[in-house]
């Protein structure tokens, strides 16, 4: 008798609290995600100084320092259409910065000033995407209705421009979550 008391009470407890938060049900908070590509560009020629005099900053095959990041199936399109779409600027600004990384990092291993690197620019016109889509690039595709209204916590950390990605190519732990930014998020009405 006792236990199909606390048995009921519990149960009770249970349907009063799911009805007053709106996420205790595990199946109103499931998120779906869909994978990206991955696009990669190089830097225009950066000329640096060593000991000896100037030096182009390259790898060792002779390339410029490449940058890549992920790309949303959506945006993809408009990278499709024309990769010097203004609206894909902030796309090259994290392939920028990944290059400019590599590049600092070459410029070291060349005993050259890493400093040019801080100001190089990319070339827009070596933009390529994967032809596939890649699991190093997921994004956060839809969520339950229930989330869309607000009553569900963000999936991962949501960057300030909406998309949230899991992995990128430069991960070195598959369980990393790394934000990379992709076109400004415009809620729906």
């Amino acid at each position: 008798m006792r236990v199909a008391a606390l048995l009921s009470g519990f149960l009770v407890s249970a349907v009063v609290a799911a009805s007053q938060s709106a996420c205790i049900l595990p199946f109103e908070c499931i998120y779906f995600t869909i994978e990206g590509y991955q696009v990669c560009a190089i830097l225009e020629p950066v000329i640096s100084s060593d000991r000896t005099g100037q030096v182009e900053i390259v790898d060792e095959f002779g390339e410029s320092p490449e940058g890549c990041t992920c790309l949303h199936p959506d945006t993809a399109i408009i990278f499709d259409a024309n990769q010097f779409d203004p609206q894909l600027d902030p796309i090259y600004e994290q392939i920028e910065a990944d290059a400019r990384v590599h590049c600092e990092e070459l410029a070291i291993q060349m005993l050259a000033d890493p400093s040019p690197c801080e100001t190089a620019k990319v070339d827009k016109s070596t933009a390529q995407r994967s032809e596939e889509t890649t699991s190093k690039c997921r994004f956060v595709a839809d969520m339950t209705d229930e989330d869309k209204d607000g009553k569900c916590p963000p999936f991962g950390a949501l960057d300030e421009v909406g998309y949230t990605t899991e992995g990128t190519d430069t991960d070195t732990d598959e369980g990393g979550v790394i934000v990379v930014p992709d076109l400004p998020f415009e809620p729906q009405p």
